[in-house]
């Protein structure tokens, strides 16, 4: 499978461990805790604070994998940073796109 580095953080590209939302393992807890982490990167994309923001949604996309509102804030702070990481946001932007064709926010980036 295909991964890519972010900072340290290894995520995988061509697939995930659900195909739609929250797998089956994901729950309670675990959701709460990706949740947690999904907005401290917020914040910090806020601050633009990139690097700190790439290192949140990496732990949240620790716990699922195919959560499409972390993928697409990934995507957005792989188009901020300079030099801009084109690909990567092209790749996770295609995982969004492959889980939800209609999603705007990935169409538009």
């Amino acid at each position: 499978d295909a991964h890519t580095q972010i900072d340290g953080c290894s995520t995988q590209i061509d697939g995930c461990s659900s195909v739609y939302g929250w797998s089956a393992a994901t729950s309670g807890k675990k959701h709460e805790q990706a949740e947690v982490h999904r907005l401290r990167g917020n914040v910090a994309f806020g601050r633009s604070d990139f690097d700190t923001a790439m290192r949140q949604y990496c732990k949240a996309l620790e716990v699922d994998d195919c959560d499409t509102a972390v993928l697409n804030n990934l995507a957005a702070c792989c188009l901020a940073v300079k030099p801009r990481r084109s690909a990567d946001a092209l790749r996770y932007l295609a995982r969004v796109l492959a889980q939800e064709p209609s999603n705007q926010k990935a169409r538009e980036r």
